[in-house]
């Protein structure tokens, strides 16, 4: 019996047609905090090591704008390729 192992598969914009569920009421963790602070401070545009605001980083994963995302905070572009704040992570977390 021969054992095929699969790699992860990528985030796709057809992903995100659950993306847009209810808001979730747990805390965020402390690098989506981070990501949002920059998604605050300008948009983040997608390089192949991540999510950032410039070419030389910080990155942030996929795995952590989409969370962000499915939370209501962060809002992608059809393409994937740009993150932004949305009106409701401004009310709450810009300071």
């Amino acid at each position: 019996m021969t054992v095929v192992f699969q790699k992860p598969r990528r985030a796709r914009p057809g992903d995100l047609a659950n993306a847009t569920g209810s808001p979730r009421s747990a805390a965020i963790t402390a690098r989506q905090q981070a990501a949002l602070g920059a998604a605050l401070a300008g948009r983040l545009r997608f390089y192949p090591r991540g999510y950032a605001a410039s070419g030389s980083g910080p990155f942030y994963t996929q795995r952590t704008i989409l969370s962000l995302t499915r939370a209501g905070l962060l809002k992608l572009s059809t393409t994937m390729r740009f993150a932004t704040a949305t009106k409701r992570a401004r009310e709450i977390y810009s300071s």
